[in-house]
């Protein structure tokens, strides 16, 4: 998949998939050019002039909340904020901006295979658990990543860093996501699979799978020791021994309201229990 918004993950494909259908997505872009060039009578026969402002409206929302923290969420709200401005001054140009804010769902429409190939991948990977589908679907896991790792082996998974996946998938040119955003996504994404490899192998197989994360303990072995040497521990008071032997017994006090067991000091009355109150 060389084209569309790549960061998005299957979920919100599918999601957005449903929102604009797709022949109303094709009539779309097909009556951008007529919008752009002003052909007579475009804004009258486009599908999105057809569903007047306020709908037009409440579907960018819907397309913005379905990638809610996304470039492509981004994009459509900001598109929709100027439409929404234009739309009694100038339709046409209203229409136009909602045209641009849907046309990355006709991308998506044009690799709906491939996409329904990676949604198959994920069951795959979750090997029929409804629980580790689940957690591999809440993870929204970008449609690059999916797609370079579709056709990667599996022991090349445990071995893989993330900026080579990073690298591999030719995503470093992704609108509205640096490439330090891009290697952590393949962090997450690495790290996720790894788990749910380890969950459905065998219990003779898990150790030679961990063993291939065993690549930077040498390091770490060697500056633990050394953290632990410069790392002081408070001091702590410690009560001389026989100390709990010599102090003064605990007697368990007895219902009721709670009397001084001090001597009195001179000078003051004494309190003695009467009833339910402390008198003088």
């Amino acid at each position: 998949m060389r084209e569309g918004p790549r960061y998005l993950s299957v979920q919100q494909a599918k999601h957005l998939m449903v929102a604009v259908s797709k022949s109303d997505s094709h009539a779309i872009s097909k009556g951008l050019m007529a919008l752009r060039y002003g052909a007579d009578g475009a804004l009258d026969e486009h599908p999105l002039a057809a569903r007047g402002s306020q709908d037009m409206a409440s579907l960018l929302r819907t397309v913005a909340g379905y990638v809610s923290g996304t470039p492509l969420a981004a994009h459509v709200a900001r598109l929709a904020k100027d439409a929404k401005s234009l739309a009694d001054i100038n339709p046409q140009a209203s229409c136009l901006l909602a045209s641009y804010a849907l046309h990355p769902i006709e991308d998506l429409w044009r690799e709906a295979d491939t996409i329904n190939d990676l949604e198959l991948d994920q069951v795959a990977r979750s090997h029929g658990h409804p629980h580790r589908l689940r957690m591999l679907r809440s993870a929204n896991v970008p449609l690059w990543a999916l797609e370079e790792l579709r056709a990667m082996p599996p022991e090349t998974l445990w071995a893989i860093a993330p900026e080579t996946l990073v690298d591999l998938a030719e995503v470093s040119e992704i609108q509205g996501l640096g490439r330090d955003d891009l290697v952590a996504q393949a962090a997450d994404v690495l790290c996720l699979l790894r788990i749910l490899s380890v969950l459905a192998s065998a219990p003779s197989e898990v150790i030679e799978l961990l063993q291939l994360l065993d690549l930077g303990n040498d390091e770490a072995d060697a500056s633990f020791p050394l953290y632990v040497q410069h790392k002081q521990a408070p001091a702590r008071a410690c009560r001389p021994p026989g100390a709990l032997v010599l102090a003064e017994p605990r007697v368990p006090r007895a219902p009721g309201h709670a009397v001084p067991r001090r001597p009195p000091v001179e000078g003051r009355c004494r309190l003695r229990q009467r009833g339910g109150r402390l008198i003088a």
